[in-house]
Formats: structure tokens, C-alpha cells, sequence
């Protein structure tokens, strides 16, 4: 019952956080950021999961501000600009797994597909393959003696020396991905997973969480219970609890080949909902001035669901105050400020949604721009500017204009202690700016034990810190607007935080595009000097073979550079736009 009224209260402490005022106050102050770091990460707005319905009423909040402040709404409705984010998969009608007298569904809540299954229906008869990994080293292989082609094959999780000991020679054989993906090799016409009988694990059945950036299976995948796969090798006169146990003793595997005919069938649907940014023009006084984009994002990780440095025994709130009601709440500030200190420059205030999830809204924003990136002079973005110490603030991309450190030395007139970084890019939305040439700068006041746990609460936000960095951002933007036709161009930085794709001693030296869903490796960028910028390769390719492995997702790209060692030379074969080429390269 007392759901119903979930609405109304979150719509009343809404209002109230928006109720408009008579005049502006173009001063930045504590009591400004306090206010809208204390709504943003509220309780009320449970951790503004990119797509959930409580980003979206950040993104009201956001909306309700510039709307105050009589800024021009900039984008494709309004002031929102909505772009599809995939938040996993759910069950869709139609999943069951039958064999003999035994017909189950998801209703009985012993079977469910693997997150990362294809939906289909398969017939096949029974195969056991043990752990389905091989380990040649240790003279141990569960598909020794049977051919799985075509058939229904039964695979335990983890490995012969049970789940408490990841540091095992087995450990490193223990990702489903890898098990499915030899079951795939080898004919499989569909796996079924299952702990092995007695396994004390916190997750019988994986919860339904499909992986980002892993490509579906190309069969599909059914998990069940100790229970039922127990059940299944009861019918044909094997017991399932004994032959795990022979393997544990023995170290050999156990598998063997059945007659039974067993039916698995998946079906799921993609959860795919609207993310928001939330953008504001503010047009500058002379019209040939160039555009400056001010930007944060306002999302966070809701209660938990990816990205969490938590493990609490309960899921919780990450109310995400420092990161990034901070940054959101300096980018409200700085915008009421410039509305009654108008710049020849117009200014473009952006808040990015689905950051966490892997920079979504800015790239979705560089690539479909509601407002010219052609006259894009710079971009400031700010991201966890709230924990200063000691006067310590931090500034990456410096290093993507020669005019980057000049001006921010003599914008510091509140003797700040300055670390500046070279590199424009990060784990933050001015990457994507940086990777279309515009010059970038990132505020950061550093990290600390709260990021990514529920714990980041406005509490301990130094909000007179962040006074301080927000004037010097003004400053900044300022003697950019002050610049002339020439100054402030952009440079490629020298990369010095290490986010390149890479294995071992080999790497091409790419960016990987965090947003990107279909089969292949979408690459955001290169590093210059690196074997694929070497090679040919842009922005947006889609890399679908290296040497002889095809690519589907990020994990064949990673372990396809185990098979090069330094100086090798293979090639590549790409997507770009609607041409399939190959480019030679490297290593």
C-alpha cells in the first residue's frame, strides 16, 4: 500500500527543491551547491540509475533550473536530448526446459537462462561434460571421449576443486564464457549450467545481469538447479553427486554421452529504456565568438546494480554526492552565474546521462550534436569536484591545447595546489569531446574510500572547497571568451593514464566504445605512435577479425592479442561505415 504514495512524496520534496525564485543570485556560493547536492543525492532519488525514472527526475531538476534561469532549450525536446540505453535483459514468454517426465519453467523458479543466452528452442540428447574445460598442463580434459555435436550438453560451474579456491590451476578455466564458448566450438547445440550437488555459493541461479560489451551465445544457455541436473543424470542411471565427487578426488573428468532427449528453450528481451542529456544554450553576445561547453553528468549507479565498490551483504543506495551531484551542481552554478555575466562567447550547459554505464550521453551527443560542434572551442568538465584537501585540485587535458597551461596557471588566484595532467582522455565525459578535436579540461579534486559505495553522501562534501574550484573555472572560461581567432587550438595529448586495450606485452593501442552493442569492437580512438593508428585505424571502426580470430565482442579482441608476441605482423579486418576492408599491421 504504502508504494502508492511514492509518487506524491517524491513529487512534493521535487517541487519544493524547484519552487522558483524571484531574481537570480549570480554569486556561486556554499549554500547554492548544498542545496542541489542534498536534492540530487537524496534518498528520494535512489542513486539516478542511467535510465531508470529516477535519473529522469534528475533530469527534471536540471530542466526546472535552466528554465528559471531563461536559458534557450538546446535539445531534441526541449531541453532534453533522449537517447536508447540498454539496462540488461528480461524474461520474455517461452522459457522451459523438459526431458522425459520432468517440464519445467521459469515459474518454478529452478531454471532461468543465462543473461548472455541466445533465445531459441533446441532438442537434443543429453551430454555431460563435467566443468567443460580442458587444462592440458594437468592432464585434465572434460571433453575427453565424447562428441557434443548436436547435442544438449550439461556443464558445471567453477571447476573440479569445488568453488572456495579461485587460486586453484582450475581457477583461471572458471568463466562461463569460455566453457560456452568450447561447448560452441565443439557442435553444441545448447549448454545447461549447474552448480555441482552441494556447492555453497550465494548464487544458485546467476541473476539475470547480462554483461556489457559481451556478445550474446550462438546457442542458447539454460541454467537449473543442483536439483534438476541431478534429476536429469537420475534418469539416465548416473548419480550426479558422485561423479563430481570421483572428479575432486581424481582430478580426470567423468563425462559421458546419454540417450536422452532433452528440450531447452530461451527467450529473452533486451530492457531497453530512454536516457536523457540535458542541454542549454546561452548565446553569447557576438555570434562569431565560438560556442564553450560546460558540462557534468548527473547520473549515478542507483542501488548498486554495476560499477559498485560495495559488497554488502543488502544492495543500497549510491545517493553518488561527489560523484557527481558535485559537478552537476557547480554546472547549475556556473550557468546562473554567466546568465547575469554575459560572455561574447555563447556557453552550452550540458548534463550527460549514463555516464557511469560508459560515457553514453556525451558520445551520444558528439555523434548526433543538437548544436555545431564546428565553432566547439573548448569543453570544461567537471566530475567529483567535491572532496578538496589541502587546496589539491586536479586538471586532466592540459596537454590538448599549448594555451591549456598558461591560462589555468593565471586563473589561480586562490593558490590552489595544481596538478596538471597532460591527457584529454579518461574515464569521463570530455573524452568524448577530446576525440572529436576540441580541447578539453577535467576537474577533478581526486578520488577517496567513498567512490562507488553508498557511503559518497553529501555529508562530506567541502562545499567551500568547491567554491573555489568553481571560481576558477569561471576564470578560465572567462580568458577563453577573452582569446582571439587562433588561440586555444587543439593538440593531441600525450596519453599518460593507461586505458589502451591491452594483453600481455602486445597492444594496438585502441580506445574501446563503451556505448557500442552489435557484433565487433567499436573503437572510440587510437593512441598516436600505437601499432593501430599505425595501421590505418579511425574513430568508429568496427574491428571483426585479428589475424585469424573473429571478433565479436571486447573479450575475443583481448584474447586474440594473446596469440601475437612484440614485432609480429597480422592484419585486421574492419568495418567503417558500410565497407568491410583489411588493414595490415604491426605489433
Amino acid at each position: 500500500m504504502k508504494n502508492l504514495f511514492l509518487p506524491l512524496i517524491f513529487g512534493a520534496i521535487f517541487a519544493a527543491s524547484c519552487a522558483p525564485q524571484q531574481t537570480l543570485n549570480p554569486d556561486i556560493t556554499a549554500d547554492d551547491l548544498k542545496a542541489h547536492i542534498s536534492f540530487l543525492a537524496s534518498d528520494s532519488l535512489m542513486g539516478r540509475r542511467g535510465g531508470s525514472e529516477y535519473e529522469k527526475m534528475a533530469a527534471e531538476y536540471l530542466v526546472s533550473h535552466f528554465e528559471r534561469f531563461g536559458l534557450k532549450p538546446a535539445g531534441t525536446q526541449g531541453y532534453l536530448q533522449p537517447f536508447p540505453v540498454t539496462l540488461g535483459v528480461r524474461l520474455a514468454a517461452g522459457n522451459s526446459l523438459s526431458a522425459g517426465d520432468l517440464s519445467l519453467t521459469t515459474a518454478d523458479s529452478s531454471i532461468t537462462p543465462w543473461a548472455n543466452s541466445k533465445s531459441a528452442a533446441v532438442t537434443g540428447n543429453l551430454v555431460f561434460a563435467g566443468y567443460g574445460i580442458t587444462v592440458d598442463s594437468l592432464g585434465y580434459d572434460d571433453w575427453s571421449g565424447i562428441d557434443p555435436a548436436g547435442s544438449v550438453v550439461l556443464i558445471l560451474r567453477y571447476g573440479p576443486d569445488g568453488a572456495s579456491n579461485p587460486h586453484s590451476d582450475f581457477g583461471a578455466y572458471w568463466p562461463l564464457r569460455d566453457k560456452i564458448r568450447s561447448a560452441v566450438d565443439k557442435g553444441a547445440a545448447a549448454v545447461i549450467l549447474s552448480l555441482a550437488p552441494g556447492e555453497t555459493v550465494e548464487d544458485i541461479l546467476l541473476p539475470l545481469e547480462r554483461e556489457r560489451m559481451m556478445a550474446e551465445s550462438d546457442i542458447p544457455v539454460m541454467q537449473v538447479t543442483p536439483d534438476v541436473a541431478s534429476a536429469l543424470m537420475s534418469a539416465v542411471g548416473h548419480d550426479l553427486a558422485s561423479i563430481t565427487a570421483q572428479i575432486a578426488s581424481s582430478k580426470k573428468g567423468q563425462s559421458l554421452a546419454t540417450e536422452l532427449s532433452v528440450s531447452v528453450q530461451t527467450a529473452l528481451e533486451l530492457d531497453v529504456r530512454d536516457s536523457y542529456n540535458v542541454i542549454a544554450l546561452l548565446e553569447g553576445t557576438d555570434s562569431t565568438a565560438g560556442t564553450i561547453v560546460i558540462g557534468a553528468h548527473y547520473d549515478h549507479l542507483g542501488m548498486g546494480e554495476t560499477g559498485s565498490l560495495f559488497r554488502g551483504p543488502e544492495p543500497r543506495i549510491h545517493n553518488g554526492a561527489d560523484d557527481n551531484a558535485s559537478g552537476t551542481a557547480g554546472m547549475l552554478e556556473l550557468a546562473e552565474y554567466f546568465v547575469k555575466n554575459p560572455t561574447k562567447s555563447s556557453i552550452l550547459f550540458m548534463g550527460y546521462g549514463s555516464e557511469e554505464m560508459g560515457l553514453l550521453g556525451s558520445d551520444y551527443y558528439v555523434n548526433n550534436p543538437t548544436v555545431s560542434l564546428d565553432d566547439k572551442r573548448a569543453m570544461i568538465n567537471m566530475d567529483m569536484i567535491g572532496r578538496m584537501t589541502d587546496g589539491k585540485l586536479l586538471i586532466f587535458g592540459t596537454g590538448s591545447s599549448p594555451d591549456w597551461e598558461s591560462t589555468i596557471t593565471a586563473a589561480n588566484l586562490d593558490s590552489l595546489d595544481l596538478k596538471l595532467v597532460p591527457d584529454g582522455t579518461g574515464a569521463s565525459d570530455h573524452t568524448s569531446f577530446y576525440n572529436k578535436g576540441i580541447p578539453v579540461l577535467h576537474y577533478f579534486t581526486d578520488t577517496h574510500t567513498d567512490y562507488h559505495r553508498p557511503s559518497d553522501d553529501t555529508e562530506y562534501i567541502n562545499f567551500d572547497g568547491q567554491v573555489l574550484v568553481l571560481n576558477h573555472v569561471r576564470r578560465v572560461v572567462e580568458a577563453i571568451d577573452a582569446m582571439g581567432e587562433g588561440q586555444l587550438a587543439f593538440t593531441t595529448a600525450p596519453v599518460t593514464q593507461t586505458r589502451n586495450m591491452t594483453l600481455g606485452n602486445v597492444t594496438l593501442g585502441v580506445l574501446p566504445d563503451y556505448s557500442f552493442e552489435g557484433p565487433g569492437f567499436r573503437i572510440t580512438g587510437t593512441t598516436e605512435g600505437k601499432a593501430g593508428a599505425k595501421a590505418g585505424l579511425q574513430a568508429g571502426d568496427i574491428i571483426l577479425k585479428l589475424g585469424d580470430v573473429n571478433i565479436k565482442d571486447i573479450y575475443d579482441y583481448m584474447e586474440s592479442l594473446n596469440k601475437f608476441k612484440p614485432g609480429d605482423k597480422s592484419t585486421i579486418v574492419i568495418k567503417r561505415g558500410d565497407q568491410e576492408m583489411s588493414l595490415a599491421v604491426d605489433l
